[in-house]
Order: C-alpha cells, then sequence, then structure tokens
C-alpha cells in the first residue's frame, strides 16, 4: 500500500512505467471494490499510465455500489503502483498484454473517498498500529469438486452440502485426505 503523498511512489511509478514498456503491455484494467467488497474495474490503454499515476482517472461512482447518488457521483481511481501485477491468463494467446493495478478512490477535489472499501481499512490498519496492533490478513483458499455425468453435460457440485454441514465418507471426503496429504 502506497499513499498518495509516499516518498517511495514516485520510483515505483517509474518502475511500473518501465515495466509496461519493457514487456509491452497494452492494457491495464484499473481496479477497485464496491461496498460488498465485489471487483470493479475499467480498462486504459497503457500509453496513459503514466498521466493516470499523476491525476488518476475520472469515472461515474454512481453506478458503483456504495459509492454515492448522482448528485456526488464523480470519482477519480488513482493506482497504488505497488499493486501493479501482469495477468498471465491474458498473456499467452495474443499479443495483447494485460496488466492490473489496485485504485485508492479520491473526489475530484482531491480528497479521499470516505466511502471507499480500501480506504477504510487503511484507516481501521492505521489505528490499529496507533493501539499496538499488527494487522495481518491472507485470503482462505476455496475450492468445489464437480462432477460431469456425461460427456455433453454440463459441471454440476459433487454434493450439495453446505459450511459446516455433516460430511459422511463418500468421495468428496476421500478426496480432500488425499488432497491434505500433499
Amino acid at each position: 500500500m502506497i499513499e498518495k503523498d509516499d516518498p517511495k511512489r514516485k520510483g515505483l511509478c517509474e518502475d511500473v512505467i518501465e515495466q509496461v514498456k519493457e514487456e509491452e503491455i497494452k492494457f491495464i484494467y484499473l481496479q477497485f471494490t464496491d461496498i460488498h467488497g465485489l471487483i470493479k474495474s475499467f480498462e486504459i490503454n497503457s500509453k496513459r499510465i503514466e498521466e493516470c499515476f499523476e491525476i488518476g482517472e475520472g469515472f461515474d461512482g454512481s453506478s458503483i455500489t456504495g459509492y454515492g447518488a448522482i448528485e456526488e457521483s464523480d470519482k477519480v481511481a488513482l493506482p497504488d503502483p505497488s499493486t501493479f501485477y501482469v495477468l498471465p491468463w491474458r498473456n499467452s494467446e495474443t499479443n495483447n498484454r494485460v496488466a492490473r493495478v489496485i485504485c485508492d478512490i479520491y473526489s475530484p477535489e482531491g480528497e479521499r473517498y470516505e466511502g471507499d472499501p480500501r480506504y477504510i481499512l487503511q484507516k481501521a490498519v492505521k489505528r490499529a498500529k496507533q493501539h499496538g496492533f499488527e494487522y495481518i490478513c491472507a485470503p482462505e483458499m476455496e475450492f468445489f469438486m464437480l462432477n460431469q455425468e456425461h460427456k455433453q453435460a454440463t459441471f454440476k457440485p459433487s454434493d450439495m452440502r453446505g459450511y459446516f454441514d455433516y460430511d459422511p465418507y463418500d468421495i468428496n471426503e476421500r478426496m480432500r485426505y488425499t488432497i491434505a496429504e500433499y
């Protein structure tokens, strides 16, 4: 997480710009989340990344859940260069290499948008640190086992159990045991 006025930001922006040129990245997704934590994004041509790092990219926030009414809809997505990542699944078949960068959301006047979930988290982490706590988080890995009954059939869940439901010894449990052994 690099804030707008962090002295390291300029160097990171320069590094990303150089990587975009060297790796011939054509498009960059500017990503952020709505109030439910769902990723929202829009693309820019990579030729605009330098300008985007400086002033951000404006968008209509009224279309994003939790981002305010039409009267206060103008928002600016400012990319955090420390989150830049080349998307490997978008680069194998074409010459249109694609990357993504996570953005902080601002008002057009340059103030952080109070409803940006990333900003809310950043403030909570800062407050926790002031009280002597260290915030540590990690993703929870989930997967689903699917059956394909016939060659033409669509995939279907291998069971209908929910969270913490009793799991009788069946193929699903045996698969989980096998996975857990490695």
